[in-house]
């Protein structure tokens, strides 16, 4: 297994639901993930496509665009301490989507990128058909704002016997959204893995 991934900044610790997402899929399944940064967690999942040798369908969704960003991030620290924002004027000119791209360019199974979608993470779901899609992640915006658009968008992209998870479940935006959407579909069965949850659509 690659530790390419572990030299990219960000924050990722469901990589079980990664390469379960993986083992389960079926020759020219889709795999979205909503919320990539600079692309940690894409290169894993790129790395675990990879491995498995199936022909994959994957997508990158982010605006990578801080001023579109929400203020966890304003807030947040990167694994070595310094401020998110800080870390992103550091950049300068080089932008957000471009550095995702350098990152993804060098990723062991990097090329099994379908396609990067650069727009909100909600909109981003008007690229694929309902019930289309075997796993979606979502790990994008963090208030409840943002997470609870994102659940309507995406969850009926899945198709049945998919996975629809996310991350930042410690987050109270992130809960209070998660709660109001499996009240309202009628979903009792939701699991936590870490930060993450995950539901298999039935």
């Amino acid at each position: 297994m690659s530790k390419y991934y572990e030299h990219i900044a960000g924050w990722f610790d469901f990589q079980d639901i990664y390469t379960e997402a993986v083992e389960k899929s079926q020759e020219n399944d889709i795999l979205v993930e909503v919320g990539s940064f600079l692309g940690k967690s894409t290169s894993y999942i790129l790395d675990e496509i990879q491995k498995s040798n199936k022909k994959l369908k994957f997508y990158a969704v982010d605006t990578w665009d801080l001023t579109k960003d929400d203020q966890f991030h304003f807030t947040a620290e990167m694994p070595w301490g310094e401020k998110y924002i800080d870390f992103s004027k550091r950049l300068g000119d080089k932008a957000f989507y471009n550095y995702f791209i350098d990152n993804i360019k060098y990723c062991p199974g990097g090329h099994n990128l379908t396609k990067s979608i650069q727009s909100y993470s909600w909109d981003g779901a008007n690229y694929f058909l309902d019930n289309t899609c075997h796993f979606v992640f979502i790990d994008a915006g963090h208030s409840y704002e943002s997470v609870i658009k994102d659940l309507n968008a995406w969850y009926s992209k899945v198709k049945i016997g998919g996975i629809f998870a996310g991350h930042d479940l410690i987050g109270e935006g992130v809960q209070k959204a998660l709660k109001e959407f499996c009240y309202k579909n009628n979903i009792s069965q939701i699991y936590q893995r870490n930060a993450s949850w995950l539901m298999y659509k039935k």
